[in-house]
């Protein structure tokens, strides 16, 4: 009898292949492939910008997890992360929206009529609101990667590249600076105790610090590196034009950040 089935293609079971003792042992080889996945993956991500781009384009993608995978992935820790340091970088509460953003004249008017229409105090509509766009920008966050996709596109016109070279490098890109945003915030947080303790430092100041003034330093200063490589690697671009398109880049990060914060109130605002 052969080995395997000439209609689908699977194996033919065997007796011992309804063993508990061989669900394990597949469930376990699961795992570790997985693992050796996530772990090669993270480390091309991190240390070989642009490297996974280059390798998904040129069909080596069994090695890998997928520029979508790598992104859920890279979103969750990234929210698990600002919950745990107590920072909304991306959530972006009530507060930050009406009073510390390019349109906060507009959403200061338009929460001020929603709290009239429904009678009731802004603490109240603050609560609301703010459990409301914790809940949508885990989802949200990915608006970001069509916008980057885009940008690369332009900054990379005249090679016509395919647009999925775009997205893919996007995707990856998204995905390492949630990973570097959460890492920072972990460093303030401990540098944060380690000073409340020795030089009487206040935790709550620094958080506050790292959301309004050195998330954007960090973004800018690290985009313009990373992309850099990046461009380098993905796109075989010379120094000086990678240096250029890093630069090009890094300075429309806070103009993505912003469209990303007032999508996000927009759609908090018309949920409640």
């Amino acid at each position: 009898m052969a080995s395997f089935c000439a209609s689908c293609g699977e194996r033919r079971l065997s007796p011992r292949d309804l063993t508990i003792r061989h669900f394990a042992i597949e469930a376990s080889r699961q795992v570790s492939d997985l693992e050796s996945g996530l772990l090669r993956t993270l480390r091309a991500l991190i240390t070989r910008p642009g490297l996974l781009t280059r390798e998904y384009m040129s069909g080596r993608r069994r090695l890998y997890l997928s520029p979508f995978q790598l992104f859920l992935l890279c979103n969750l820790a990234f929210f698990i992360g600002e919950k745990g340091v107590g920072a909304s970088v991306l959530s972006t509460h009530l507060t930050t929206h009406v009073s510390q953003q390019p349109y906060s004249p507009l959403a200061r008017r338009m929460v001020d009529a929603a709290i009239r229409q429904r009678g009731e105090t802004e603490q109240h509509y603050a609560a609301a609101f703010n459990a409301t766009v914790d809940a949508q920008a885990s989802t949200l966050v990915i608006a970001m990667v069509p916008l980057f996709a885009l940008i690369f596109a332009g900054v990379e016109w005249r090679k016509r590249r395919p647009w999925l070279q775009h997205l893919v490098f996007a995707f990856h890109f998204v995905g390492v600076f949630l990973l570097l945003f959460i890492a920072l915030g972990a460093l303030l947080i401990a540098g944060a105790l380690l000073g409340d303790r020795v030089l009487g430092v206040d935790a709550s100041r620094l958080i506050e610090e790292y959301e309004n003034t050195l998330v954007p330093w960090f973004m800018t200063g690290m985009s313009t590196l990373y992309l850099t490589l990046g461009f380098r690697c993905a796109y075989g671009d010379g120094w000086v034009g990678a240096l250029i398109r890093g630069v090009v880049v890094s300075s429309l990060l806070i103009v993505v950040l912003f469209a990303y914060r007032l999508i996000l109130f927009f759609t908090t605002y018309y949920a409640l």
